[in-house]
């Protein structure tokens, strides 16, 4: 499941796989598919960012797989974690 929180020109991507679909190829065809399609349906967005907590190994690679670079950028959320920040800029 994929989810999307927007603010102004910029989409926070949220993705999770039940247990049993993980590590088997199918995230990065989900969320590939899920982000081309929430792009044709906003074409105002401009960034798109996952927030991921460091320690997420899978989660970083499958950002990165897909086009997404971590530039040094953390930040503490609501839940008092801290997430780095992967942004992908969007051409169309």
């Amino acid at each position: 499941m994929t989810s999307y929180e927007i603010l102004n020109d910029t989409a926070k991507v949220n993705i999770y796989l039940n247990k049993n679909y993980r590590n088997k190829k199918y995230s990065q065809e989900i969320l590939s598919e899920s982000i081309n399609k929430f792009l044709n349906e906003n074409k105002n967005i401009k960034c798109l960012q996952a927030y991921i907590l460091e320690e997420n190994i899978a989660s970083k690679k499958l950002f990165e797989k897909i086009g997404f670079i971590y530039d040094n950028e953390k930040e503490i959320c609501n839940d008092g974690l801290e997430y780095m920040i992967y942004r992908k800029m969007v051409c169309y």
